[in-house]
Parts: C-alpha cells; structure tokens; sequence
C-alpha cells in the first residue's frame, strides 16, 4: 500500500530524560531517517540538556530539529495527591518555533530548576508558562496534561475552561494532542478531547508517546522505570505504560489516526511552524560583575600580585623570583587566553565562602598547577614547591576552557 501522507514525531524522549527514555540521540535520528520522516521533535522530560547534539546531529543527516521539553505545571486548586494516573503533576509539552522561543524555554526550564527552596525540579506555575510564551507553541499533554487531568476526574467543565485559558494566550500555537497506546484512559476520555477541540477551534494532534525504540524493549525499560521511581515491579501503585510506546513507522502512526486524518496532518504543520537551528558557538564567559576603575586584566593583576605577597611573607626571599617570574608568565598566558575574568570571578566566590566559615578543598586536579589561583585564594596549594605544572591547566597551544575542581563542604 502506497502512502501518500507523512508524519512527524513530536514527542520523543532520548536518554537525556534521565532514568526514563532509553534511545541515544543518534540512534534517534537513524529511526527518523530509516522511516523517512523529514522533521523531528526531541522533547525530554524538564531539561535541554539534548538540545544542541540533537540539533546539529538531526540537520547533519537532513532531519529538520525540533527542539521541546515536557515540563511539570502546577494548577491552581486541585488535589495534591496523585491522579488516576500516578503522576503528581499535569504536564505540557512546549515547542521553540524559533529564536525567541528557543530563550523562553531556556529561561522557563531554568526557572524550573533554580527557584525552588530545595534540590528537586519544580512544576512551573501558569502565571510563568503564559509570560514567557512567545515563541512558543504549546501541545496539551493528552491524558497526562491539565484537560487530561479533569476530564479523568469526570470535570468536563473544568477540562473546558483550563483549554480556553491556553487558547486564548497561545491562539493558533496550541494543539489539542491526543495519544492511542491503547490504554484505558486514552479510550474514555478520547471522546472529551474532540468534543473541547471542535467547541473551541484548538486543532489537535496526534502523538506517540516515545521512551524506547522498539516494542521489544519493553520490558527492558519496563526496569527502568522501576529504578527510576524506586519501586519493584511487582508494586500495582507505581507508573507505567505499555509496549506501544516506542517509535512507530509513519505507516503504524497513520493507521492509528485513520479516522482523524488531520491529527496527522498537524503533525507536519506543527513542523512547519517551527525555525530553529541551534548552532556551536563558542564559551560566552561572564564580565567580572564588581565594578572597578581599571580592566579585568589590570585587577587580577594586582589582586594576584598582592595575595602572592601574602603568600611569601615567610618563604626565603632567594626564591621569590621563581614564583614572580612563574607569576607574570601565568599572567600574560591568561591575558592571550582571555580568562582574566574568569579567575576574578572564581576567587570572588571561593574568598566569599571562607570568609563566611564554609569550608573549601585545597584545590584539585590541574587547577592547582597555577600560582595565580594559590595567589588568589582558590587554590591552597603551593605549586612551585610541589612542582606542579601550570600548563596541564591552561596552554596556549591547545585552547580550552580553564577548569577549576572545587570541593564545598555544608
């Protein structure tokens, strides 16, 4: 049978989505090319960490990238405790149709990580989605989303109104997505889902929920799961899916969507929307945020110049010309290299952790073969009388980004 439709997978976890997708990025991109698929979405769970091997790895084979993450919302006034289907949280998937929305879903997956009062990620709060929205298209989760979420708790009305709120912030960049992997909560809330898209003009989307790359895996990652949520698999309480959720061939996903053939098509539009190339760049390092009279390169300068002497107060004074000759040779090495911001920087922070009684390591690895990180304070190591080299940490002949080893102790 020829098929003259074609499909685009905007939902796909690689191994990035820690402890949960189990494909590498570049046995990713095979899959979409050995299906002849001309565009592909990576959407890993909270994080970007992906983004950018995925990005040139896709465009290299002639995959267009798109780039995503599903991402944890917290909704005003509903339960706390877990819904039918075991996850605390309703998730969104939200896509960068470009530069601007590439930004956005930097600063709201940040947003995720860091406020927050301790380690874990937190779900983002509906206020943050719609702020930083521009640039972004936004795809509703199916049964795991915020309508998925209502419509599981019969709460059409709530379901309704939760869908009109994202219309009417993202317009045409919301997609009503539905997903068949045959579970039972799929099947009856399909039905709802239709019936808020056609009340509410919101085209929907078809999706297949990637983690592995064939049904046979599914087992193996049936494990995986197990580990990640520190369960056995025997628990009857834990998170779960099924062996349909792998990366199915243009074919399987158009059969499954036979009788809503636009839910295919959209996929593709969805695809056309987006522009996004990520490219390598260099390391952008950021200016030394003190403000001072003279430049970077002046400071350390005189910060390095003045903590060596501290440093030599007991040492014989027949030796301090090694470590002012190693000084000034570290210097100027720094100074072509660019990195005299960088060390202002770390000292900065490291003097402000021992002058607050926060315990800090010696210094390891090839850090502490520099007289001007021990002048400095980052380091506690003498590295002239241990003779250590400086060029094991920074030499003009191979460029590459300085690298301290710090240890903080709480």
């Amino acid at each position: 049978m020829e098929i003259n439709q074609s499909f685009v997978h905007l939902r796909s976890r690689s191994s990035y989505s820690l402890a949960e997708g189990a494909i590498k990025i570049d046995d990713l991109i095979d899959l979409a090319v050995e299906n002849n698929m001309p565009a592909l979405g990576l959407t890993d769970n909270g994080n970007l960490f992906g983004a950018l091997e995925f990005s040139i790895a896709a465009a290299k084979k002639g995959i267009q990238p798109i780039i995503g993450s599903i991402l944890d919302l917290e909704l005003p006034n509903i339960d706390r405790g877990k819904n039918i289907n075991h996850i605390p949280n309703p998730k969104i998937l939200l896509i960068a149709q470009n530069e601007i929305g590439w930004k956005n879903l930097s600063i709201l997956v940040t947003k995720s990580f860091l406020d927050n009062e301790d380690s874990n990620q937190r779900p983002l709060k509906l206020k943050e989605i719609f702020q930083y929205s521009d640039g972004l298209l936004c795809l509703l989760g199916g049964i795991y989303g915020p309508i998925g979420y209502f419509l599981l708790k019969n709460n059409y009305d709530e379901a309704r109104k939760i869908s009109n709120l994202f219309k009417n912030k993202f317009d045409d960049r919301v997609f009503m997505e539905i997903m068949r992997h045959g579970l039972e909560a799929e099947k009856i809330t399909e039905n709802s889902f239709i019936s808020i898209s056609s009340e509410l003009n919101i085209p929907m989307v078809g999706t297949n929920n990637i983690y592995f790359n064939k049904a046979n895996m599914y087992e193996a990652h049936d494990c995986l799961m197990c580990i990640s949520q520190g369960v056995t698999l025997s628990n009857p309480e834990r998170f779960r899916i099924n062996n349909s959720h792998y990366f199915k061939s243009i074919k399987e996903m158009i059969d499954s969507f036979s009788d809503i053939p636009v839910a295919i098509d959209n996929s593709l539009l969805i695809a056309k929307k987006c522009s996004l190339l990520l490219e390598e760049r260099p390391p952008l390092l950021p200016s030394y945020p003190k403000k001072i009279s003279t430049s970077e390169h002046e400071a350390l300068i005189k910060d390095a110049e003045v903590g060596l002497s501290k440093r030599l107060v007991n040492n014989e004074s027949s030796k301090n010309n090694v470590y002012l000759d190693r000084l000034r040779y570290e210097l100027n090495t720094i100074k072509k290299m660019g990195f005299s911001g960088y060390f202002l920087i770390v000292a900065e922070f490291v003097n402000w952790a021992k002058d607050n009684d926060i315990p800090v390591g010696p210094g390891r690895g090839s850090g502490a073969g520099s007289v001007v990180a021990w002048a400095l304070g980052i380091t506690n190591l003498d590295p002239i009388k241990f003779n250590l080299l400086f060029e094991r940490f920074l030499n003009p002949e191979r460029i590459s980004m300085p690298d301290f080893i710090l240890i903080f102790v709480k």
